[in-house]
């Protein structure tokens, strides 16, 4: 084994793969791997991440990663996750129930009785979060209520990250603080669980875990975990960030009034802000950011690139890599067509947890290009209503950071380039989320003096797409329309109307 000072390994535990990567201090990706860990979908709005596959995936991809790097000397090893995953452990540590991910919505019940029973604005004001069926807090209490002897037998709630760094030899399961954030139950100022809220809502108190700050060691990798892994024993385990913050640290988004789009699964533009914001929409969720001191503002949708996914499953065969070419044959605008891309609930800044996709104003004339385009155009009117969202808060879209599975697209990227009218960058590195990691180990292997000088040391560079003013005026337009319609269906009544209508016996829902 080659002697190597300054490399390290990061994990990223997302909600359909695992992906591992070996890094130098100066930012230089020696080797990678991952390996699939799809969430799995039991019922109808549900959405389940198995625990063992978790696990499989991630001692696979660092024995790629360790692999192609020639395996050299390991000084740390990151993790960085999905937030708002969670299973419940007993309390010797074997897990009871699967991985029950952000997008499951059988707590939907749970999340209207928790939000009528504490004032929305004082819940905000104490989490930074307005109450969903994405958090933790409304799946626990479904589990509470239709799984109470589960309740009984659990000794910890564990969130993925924290399995993963258990496994690997840490022998506890802390929840980091931004991870934590998304409970429902965090008081984000003292970064503590607030004992009025878990009163409030009846919860256990001793399934909440150890909460500990991005950054810090959770304990060394065991000889066990090596068999697996490869990684080598003794090597520091440092609990990174949530992946949000960890892919703004990838990208070099670390001033304060910066902006990054994440285009994955979900969709989502947010920032690092010095102090915690007070929004009285309540439309934006504000948490622990990167470092100890910095929080992040961030405008969250429940369904971004996902909408392909689920567009291809409908035709037979994938989208994604057909995008550019089939934005050819269509025009700004779609021919009229629209698409509402609520199929998961509706986030930032039309929340409705009731909200369901549609497309609108279809005719014969209609091409499979135009109802693509359309698909696309959704998602990107509602990165710019949340960019506007962000705007009065002090954060500048110019020179927004596009990442994530969508960003693969030029055509997409172009077109949030248009709608926001502004310079739009996309990063070479296409998992930020990642490399951001990383800059947490590299700072404990002693290469760099704290995270945000990592950060910026190993962020790589990037491609613009500039707007252009004909095309911004007129999806401008369309960007209107979206917004009315939204509203619209909101204020209707009809989000909830249709959310309500029962489906046939057999029939399985199109949501994701």
């Amino acid at each position: 084994m080659s002697r190597s000072p300054g490399i390290v390994v990061a994990i990223d535990i997302g909600t359909s793969a695992v992906k591992a990567g070996v890094f130098t201090a100066d930012g230089r990706r020696l080797g990678y791997g991952t390996a699939p860990a799809p969430s799995l979908r039991p019922r109808p709005g549900w959405s389940e991440q198995p625990a063992m596959r978790i696990w499989q995936a991630t001692a696979g991809a660092c024995r790629q990663a360790l692999a192609e790097a020639g395996s050299p000397k390991i000084e740390a090893v990151a993790v960085t996750g999905a937030r708002g995953s969670f299973a419940l452990a007993d309390r010797d540590g074997t897990l009871l129930t699967e991985f029950i991910t952000w997008q499951d919505r059988r707590a939907l019940g749970q999340a209207a009785a928790a939000a009528a029973l504490a004032d929305a604005g004082w819940l905000q004001r104490i989490t930074g979060v307005r109450m969903d069926a994405s958090l933790w807090l409304p799946r626990l209490l479904w589990l509470i209520e239709h799984r109470r002897d589960l309740v009984a037998a659990a000794g910890c709630i564990v969130t993925p990250q924290a399995f993963v760094i258990g496994r690997l030899g840490a022998g506890h399961w802390p929840a980091e603080w931004s991870a934590a954030a998304y409970s429902g139950l965090f008081d984000i100022a003292d970064h503590r669980w607030h004992e009025g809220l878990v009163d409030t809502f009846s919860v256990p108190s001793g399934l909440l875990p150890a909460t500990l700050p991005p950054g810090a060691e959770a304990g060394r990798t065991s000889p066990a975990a090596g068999i697996e892994t490869a990684l080598p024993p003794r090597v520091p385990i440092v609990l990174a960030a949530a992946d949000g913050p960890c892919a703004e640290l990838g990208c070099g988004v670390v001033e304060p009034g910066r902006l990054i789009c994440y285009l994955g699964t979900a969709l989502s533009v947010a920032g690092p802000v010095e102090r915690r914001i007070e929004d009285p929409s309540g439309n934006l969720i504000t948490a622990p950011g990167s470092t100890r001191s910095l929080y992040r503002v961030l405008a969250l949708g429940m369904a971004g690139a996902s909408v392909l996914d689920w567009y291809g499953k409908l035709v037979g065969r994938p989208v994604l890599d057909r995008l550019d070419a089939l934005m050819e044959g269509s025009v700004p605008g779609a021919g009229g067509a629209r698409f509402i891309p609520a199929l998961a609930g509706s986030g930032a800044p039309h929340w409705s947890a009731e909200a369901r996709g549609a497309f609108l104003d279809l005719g014969v004339g209609h091409t499979e290009a135009d109802l693509v385009r359309a698909l696309l155009e959704g998602v990107a009117f509602e990165c710019f209503w949340m960019i506007e969202t962000l705007r009065p808060f002090g954060f500048d879209p110019a020179g927004l950071r596009v990442t994530g599975g969508g960003s693969r697209s030029n055509a997409w990227t172009q077109l949030i380039a248009d709608i926001a009218g502004t310079e739009v960058v996309v990063p070479d590195e296409t998992d930020p989320g990642l490399r951001g990691a990383a800059a947490y180990a590299l700072v404990h292997a002693g290469s760099h003096p704290d995270v945000l000088s990592a950060a910026k040391a190993i962020a790589g560079s990037g491609s613009s797409r500039v707007p252009s003013p004909a095309a911004t005026e007129t999806l401008r337009a369309g960007a209107d329309y979206y917004r009315d319609v939204r509203r619209a269906f909101a204020r209707s009544g009809l989000d909830s109307d249709i959310a309500h209508v029962p489906l046939p016996a057999g029939a399985y829902s199109l949501g994701l």
